[in-house]
């Protein structure tokens, strides 16, 4: 590969990521990305990780995000919304990683890996959600780099531990699953290298390591938070069972078969990495050698925690996307095996790289929350002004979920105006969304909020209490909905303090499944149905519901002269498909 091409490369590539993702994406993802920017931005102007109820509630799941994030409100003061944005950055860097290894990964490995990383549809759309994913990718290549330079090297040095072990740290602190990741790479490298006594005893002090890192970070979390898992873990973490295993295998079959274009791409990805393992005793004391083979266990380690734990319920393969740069380093150094002949080879990847293309344009069309470039120049006026006058950034309002909650944003934070004063008390409301209006809702009255999360991913009022312990949990959490919650009301009072919330705010499917709330003592002031974007074009061809409720105790209604529901309809019902698409929840 000559150096032309390989300097053609490093703009190529991250620009490429750039670029396909400002103009197809914008702000992706759901909102989960605010239950990191809250604990950032207490940690910025208050010196503490805090969550929305400004306790030492652990709320993310991923420390080292929001150290990030923290670091850049602390340095420059800006939006965290858009901070969020940052991640996009990163995963350029991921991308200028690849390139770098681009002798360990072959003759033209690291360009040519680095392109298949820069065109990837899951990497790219959540590389801009505001999300750790793409820091998450940074640092599994960091460890595979930093773990292979320590296991080929003829002599144990301080810097190289000292490298991997940092590298181990910043994976347990990023994802919470990191340690048992780090952990089951080391069994399989153990495995793949039983007959080196020198590997084996590195593996042995890298595993130990792991371990040791590992207990530090859950120190740390108990003196600090008085948990030993950030509260997302604990409330989605159930015995595994062999449903829990079918419901991530499904995960992975639906990830290799939603996106036709991209299906023959993972499928070889993940043979590469089987190939690449088995292929390992052959080239025992090769550096390169190691690092494939770091980087396939990594990758599988990864994998196997994703399948054990049911996979994920969000769209685009959010837990493969950290994976997507390991992969492509192994897929690449693979297909240089099994074609020699460079013109073979180029072929083979245009055509990879033609088809993940083609899989970004899909993914953009009928399953992104985000909006092209054109739909955010041209959004409709009176959106726009509601947007801009609940404090949303730019870097928000083009993520098709903001324009689904800004209306009820606007109509709680009117209630709480008129709430506030009248209880002269911080008002308790229940929901299970603990995005975009829990953020701007704590941002606008820090302290004068009580959120219960009916999921227990912020707030442990319901994850601590003996009432819910035979609830079951999955991917969102506790689940526990609204109708149970009140069914369980009396009980969850008399034993765990927990009073009925003031104010309930959540989706709802059907416009019967309000009725538990008349019956339940409260009154539904507002009330929003329909799908976002309100009509689909030429390009779009999928809508997300928009149906959501806010309530307030009937007492209190009562008290504020409240005796009207303020109702909002977005575009045609979502009931149905909509013409030559499809409505998402």
């Amino acid at each position: 590969m000559s150096s032309r091409f390989r300097r053609a490369v490093l703009v190529a590539g991250p620009l490429s990521l750039l670029v396909l993702g400002f103009a197809l994406f914008g702000q992706t993802g759901r909102d989960d990305s605010y239950i990191s920017y809250w604990p950032a931005l207490t940690l910025a102007e208050r010196g503490e990780i805090l969550n929305y109820n400004l306790e030492r509630v652990e709320q993310s799941s991923t420390l080292l995000w929001v150290l990030v994030l923290a670091a850049l409100r602390w340095l420059s003061g800006g939006d965290l919304p858009a901070l969020g944005l940052a991640g996009s950055l990163v995963a350029a860097v991921a991308c200028l990683t690849v390139l770098a290894l681009g002798r360990s990964a072959g003759r033209e490995g690291g360009a040519v890996a680095c392109l298949l990383v820069a065109t990837q549809p899951f990497f790219l759309y959540w590389a801009w959600s505001g999300a750790e994913t793409a820091l998450a990718a940074l640092v599994l290549l960091a460890l595979a780099v930093s773990w292979a330079a320590l296991l080929s090297a003829p002599t144990l040095r301080p810097g190289l531990l000292g490298g991997a072990l940092a590298s181990t740290l910043a994976l347990v602190l990023v994802r919470p699953e990191g340690a048992l990741v780090a952990m089951a790479a080391v069994v399989t490298l153990s495995g793949s290298w039983r007959g080196q006594r020198q590997r084996r005893g590195r593996l042995a002090l890298l595993g130990a390591g792991s371990a040791v890192t590992w207990a530090s970070v859950l120190g740390f979390r108990l003196l600090y938070f008085g948990a030993l898992q950030p509260q997302p873990v604990a409330a989605k973490v159930g015995t595994l069972s062999w449903a829990t295993w079918t419901r991530g295998w499904r995960y992975l079959e639906r990830a290799l078969m939603e996106t036709p274009a991209l299906s023959p791409v993972l499928a070889l990805a993940l043979a590469a990495l089987v190939i690449q393992l088995l292929k390992t005793r052959q080239a025992e004391d090769d550096p390169r050698s190691s690092l494939l083979c770091v980087a396939a266990s990594l990758a599988l380690a990864q994998l196997g925690f994703v399948v054990a734990v049911g996979g994920d319920w969000m769209e685009n393969g959010r837990f493969l996307a950290p994976m997507v740069p390991l992969l492509a380093v192994v897929l690449v150094a693979t297909l240089e095996r099994w074609l020699p002949s460079p013109l073979r080879f180029r072929l083979a990847v245009l055509i990879l790289i033609v088809l993940q293309l083609i899989a970004t344009v899909g993914v953009a069309r009928r399953s992104s929350t985000g909006t092209d470039l054109l739909t955010r120049r041209e959004l409709p006026p009176a959106l726009a002004q509601s947007l801009e006058a609940q404090g949303l950034s730019p870097a928000e309002r083009g993520n098709l979920l903001r324009w689904r909650d800004v209306q009820a944003l606007e109509q709680l934070h009117r209630l709480l105006d008129r709430l506030l004063p009248a209880l002269e008390r911080p008002v308790s409301i229940l929901s299970g969304q603990m995005g975009m209006v829990a953020y701007h809702t704590a941002r606008r009255h820090p302290g004068a909020v009580r959120f219960v999360d009916r999921y227990g991913l912020v707030s442990r009022d319901l994850t601590d209490c003996p009432v819910t312990r035979h609830v079951p949990r999955g991917p969102l959490g506790l689940l526990l909905t609204p109708a149970r919650f009140h069914s369980l009301q009396q009980e969850l009072e008399a034993r765990c303090g927990l009073a009925p919330p003031d104010v309930i705010f959540d989706l709802f499917a059907e416009r019967g499944s309000l009725r538990y709330l008349e019956r339940a003592g409260y009154f539904v002031t507002f009330e929003q149905r329909g799908r976002v974007p309100p009509a689909l074009d030429g390009f779009r061809r999928q809508a997300f519901r928009a149906e959501q409720f806010i309530a307030v105790r009937r007492d209190l209604a009562e008290r504020l002269g409240l005796s009207e529901t303020v109702r909002r309809e977005i575009g045609p019902p979502s009931s149905g498909e909509p013409e030559e698409g499809r409505v998402l929840p």
